[in-house]
């Protein structure tokens, strides 16, 4: 009898640890820095260690395991841990790896530095060597890839399949234009390259001081 009771002893703790709060592995983008010039971020939640996780604004951060409260991930100023969080990710169920994208949030915004956008980072439904394109941008635009063609309303994304129409380089044009005065107008040209079995990351949103659309790319890599 004595053994079973020793053998339970050593199973509940395992159980307790099985309950643990849900979490998320997450990669970070800054698209443009507030006055603060923030480049690092913590996530803190009660009775757990600080999680530290870089700041940048060229390329992804590293992948980090973060925790999600209420289905939702806050991120601190490292150096003021105890006031509100600068920004919040709402994580969908289920969702297991993600990319957060900052943006500057809108004057007045509950008191928010950023607001984010996540994406689903497993790019479940995207060309193996193709791209995902986003519109964060606060109007319909226009997207030109080599042979493609897209309209996108704002908040919504499309996967587009590597293009046929490319140069000896495996470049094609991407461009994507804005409406101005009732006439579309090239906001952003430039020749992008598609390797095999790279996905890539296209996405329009507004310049934090002028307001027009802008264009970034990214290569996913390997989540």
């Amino acid at each position: 009898m004595k053994k079973i009771l020793l053998v339970l002893a050593f199973i509940l703790p395992a159980s307790t640890r099985a309950q643990e709060a849900p979490s998320v592995q997450i990669r970070i983008l800054c698209f443009e820095r507030d006055a603060t010039g923030i480049d690092k971020l913590a996530v803190i939640n009660p009775n757990q260690p600080k999680i530290d996780m870089k700041f940048p604004e060229s390329f992804f951060s590293p992948k980090t395991k973060v925790p999600v409260v209420d289905g939702k991930v806050g991120f601190y100023n490292p150096a003021n841990l105890t006031g509100p969080p600068i920004a919040i990710a709402t994580i969908p169920p289920g969702m297991k790896s993600g990319i957060v994208l900052f943006f500057p949030a809108e004057a007045g915004k509950e008191n928010l530095v950023y607001q984010t956008s996540v994406i689903d980072a497993s790019m479940e439904g995207i060309p193996q060597d193709g791209a995902l394109v986003m519109n964060l941008f606060d109007k319909e635009v226009r997207v030109v890839i080599g042979e493609h063609r897209l309209v996108l309303k704002p908040g919504k994304s499309a996967p587009v399949v590597r293009p046929k129409d490319r140069n000896d380089y495996n470049m094609t044009p991407v461009i994507f234009l804005a409406e101005v005065n009732g006439e579309w107008k090239t906001a952003s040209e430039t020749l992008v390259r598609f390797p095999e079995k790279l996905q890539q990351l296209f996405v329009s949103y507004p310049d934090g001081q002028t307001k027009r659309l802008s264009f970034r790319a990214y290569q996913i890599g390997e989540f």
